[in-house]
């Protein structure tokens, strides 16, 4: 009876370690919002946080390259604003992976090629890259999602590496793409903000800035 317990507990340890693996490395994911649809039906911040979570749901995929209820039954439709561009097999550059995908649905021939647009800007030769710029603190966020101190900055890594191009003003961690509703909101510069999203950012870039009331500022 004892062995015969053993036998089964030992059977469903060895269930639960094949169904949930223990062996996931430590994986830290970009703090950028590019949702994906995963097949158990769950929205996703990105490709990498579904990768995260199908290392402990065996058989999780990817369903759609957008949020789970914005696609259609053939292809999704919906992609936020946001500029990662990749490059594809038609050798076309499209703002991010969730354009390309919808291209590829109606056209299954066509693939990623690679990342970052398919033609880089032909930088103008230079005799040499200087560091020399201000410590004024005008920060900016660069494409490879790197904050520069200030534009003089970005432009000496953009001599070194040319493919760098400004991407928005303001630290990057204040440049994360918001959804295009609308819920009003009143801040304290009496400005109305699209939605929560749109004034958290504003509050990212100007820490001062407050709630003042829900709906649309009154002159």
């Amino acid at each position: 009876m004892v062995a015969s317990i053993y036998l089964t507990m030992l059977a469903a340890s060895a269930v639960v370690s094949l169904s949930a693996p223990t062996d996931c490395p430590i994986t830290v994911c970009p703090m950028y919002y590019q949702p994906v649809c995963g097949s158990d039906r769950v929205t996703y911040s990105n490709k990498c946080e579904l990768d995260v979570a199908a290392c402990k749901i065996p058989g999780l995929t990817m369903a759609n390259a957008t949020a789970c209820g914005w696609e259609t039954a053939e292809c999704p439709r919906y992609c936020l604003e946001i500029y990662r561009p990749v490059c594809g097999s038609d050798g076309k550059t499209y703002s991010n992976e969730c354009e390309l995908n919808i291209a590829a649905c109606k056209n299954p021939s066509l693939t990623r090629a690679r990342d970052g647009p398919c033609k880089l800007p032909t930088p103008t030769p230079k005799p040499s890259c200087s560091d020399a710029c201000n410590k004024m603190y005008e920060p900016v966020c660069g494409s490879n999602w790197v904050t520069y101190a200030n534009k003089c900055l970005l432009e000496a890594a953009q001599c070194r590496n040319p493919s760098i191009l400004l991407a928005a003003t303001g630290d990057c961690k204040c440049n994360y793409a918001c959804m295009r509703s609308y819920d009003p909101i009143c801040a304290s510069d009496k400005r109305t903000y699209s939605n929560w999203c749109e004034f958290s950012k504003a509050v990212c870039k100007q820490p001062e800035l407050t709630f003042r009331s829900i709906g649309v500022c009154k002159k």
